[in-house]
């Protein structure tokens, strides 16, 4: 059996099944015919070279050049670090990948002497997420050659303090860890918080609604990338692997490009132009410069494996225990009253979470909260009814009683606003009482608007608590 194919057994949540899932099997086969092809630009006789560098070698690459020059001790000006939200999703891996390698393509619309794509979680979470193994996996991209927050030796606000700047994809505001630092760049798909608009910034662009971030690295970077190709002579001006990472975000977020779903124009643009290039289209099919003749459906059914492999790694969490769950997806924001928020996403109903057992859960979700000093922690569910097959939604608001939202005695006034948006829905949970909450404020919806996500949830919750107004932190004390 091929080395590569042996290698998925090392993945535990994912099994044989995803060992011979059709994904894996078609890619071999088509990077196989690819690579052996020669390609020819009109009738003249001579072949075109292969990349020079793979997405491997590129990205282990800066890691050690980065990692030498912050161990020096001297000034960090010259590298950008480009790098995706904390949930560390897919879509934020392969954007924040794609934007550092595209960055170096001639007439790129960003450019830095020297880019470190960062995946901003730390190492010891990177099993929390299988479906970014399984595509790490199908790219040749080995997690020991990414860049991670455990890979710093010193906090992040000390690269900003030796002059590190930043590029945010799929995400528009940096984290206060890494302090006041200068943002050279946004590409995001979440709602626009309005920072960054000129001065240092050279490239910014958020636009909603959009299904992947990927898609719009793809489409600010497809100039430069169609240049390179025509010029060159070369379709593999950028890595295969890379474009199958891409591919894979934008399937993942857009339910494969499904009719009535997430996807919008851009993610439809993005895949034609990227189909072409990957190892998942028929070698006698590629056209690059010509993506747009086959239709959405028949392309899409050329990922359909990669999907359902994909779907299935991402919703295979019933090993992990309730911190794990916690912080597998997990996003912490300020609001302008100084309150921290933290939300956590889950594909685990509450009562698969909870298992019973009350007193675990909460000690789990306390712990957590007072780990990051949490005024408030919310824990969103999305999952499909055992009975109905129905998609379903469930938020959980805690309010530790430490934090400031409980002792300011106002958490019910975020209570009442949430549950008067009309946009959410929010009603009775129909699973029982919350047990055993005891000093705890704790309070458990069921979510009417399914259709609403994180990306709608966040801003509604942040804008509640901001309501409460500034004086809320002194109220508090």
């Amino acid at each position: 059996m091929p080395r590569r194919l042996c290698s998925l057994l090392l993945l535990p949540t994912l099994g044989l099944i995803l060992l011979f899932s059709p994904v894996f099997l078609f890619r071999r086969a088509a990077t196989s015919s690819r690579s052996s092809r020669t390609l020819f630009r009109g009738t003249s006789p001579g072949p075109i070279a292969m990349p020079p560098i793979s997405l491997n070698a590129f990205v282990r690459a800066r890691k050690e050049v980065f990692l030498r020059d912050l161990e020096a001790g001297g000034s960090l000006e010259r590298w950008t670090v480009v790098m995706g939200n904390e949930a560390g999703d897919l879509d934020s891996l392969a954007s924040a990948l794609a934007f550092a390698y595209l960055s170096t393509l001639p007439s790129a619309p960003f450019s830095s002497p020297n880019l470190l794509p960062l995946h901003q979680i730390r190492r010891a979470d990177l099993p929390l997420r299988p479906e970014n193994a399984l595509a790490l996996q199908s790219a040749e991209l080995p997690p020991t050659s990414l860049s991670t927050l455990s890979d710093l030796p010193e906090p992040p606000s000390t690269l900003t303090a030796r002059g590190a700047s930043y590029a945010l994809v799929d995400h528009n505001r940096l984290g206060p860890a890494w302090g006041q630092g200068k943002v050279r760049a946004v590409m995001d798909h979440h709602i626009d918080e309005g920072l960054y608009e000129g001065g240092e910034t050279e490239l910014r662009r958020v636009q909603v609604p959009v299904g992947s971030c990927a898609s719009l690295v793809v489409q600010e970077f497809r100039e430069a990338w169609e240049r390179a190709i025509k010029e060159e002579q070369n379709e593999y001006a950028v890595p295969t692997e890379l474009v199958d990472l891409l591919i894979s975000a934008i399937v993942i977020d857009t339910a494969n490009l499904r009719e009535g779903g997430k996807a919008q124009p851009v993610d439809h643009e993005a895949f034609r132009f990227l189909l072409p290039l990957s190892s998942f289209a028929s070698p006698s099919s590629l056209s690059p410069l010509n993506t747009t003749a086959a239709a959405p459906s028949t392309a899409a059914a050329l990922t359909s494996p990669l999907f359902d492999a994909l779907s299935h790694a991402k919703s295979d969490v019933t090993s992990l225990s309730t911190p794990e769950l916690i912080r597998r997806d997990y996003k912490q924001l300020r609001t302008s009253n100084h309150l921290s928020l933290g939300l956590a996403s889950s594909t685990l109903s509450l009562k698969h979470t909870i298992r019973g057992d009350w007193p675990a859960f909460w000690s789990a979700l306390d712990a957590f909260a007072a780990e990051r000093a949490l005024d408030a922690l919310l824990l969103l569910t999305s999952f499909k009814g055992q009975s109905s097959g129905k998609h379903r939604r469930e938020v959980l608001l805690l309010a530790p009683a430490e934090g400031k939202l409980a002792k300011s005695g106002r958490a019910e006034d975020v209570v009442r606003a949430l549950e008067a948006n009309e946009d959410l829905r929010f009603g009775k949970w129909k699973k029982g009482e919350l047990q055993a909450a005891g000093v705890r404020r704790a309070w458990v919806w069921n979510q009417g608007n399914t259709k609403a996500t994180r990306k709608q949830v966040a801003p509604a919750v942040q804008a509640a608590v901001e309501a409460l107004g500034a004086d809320l932190k002194s109220a508090a004390l």
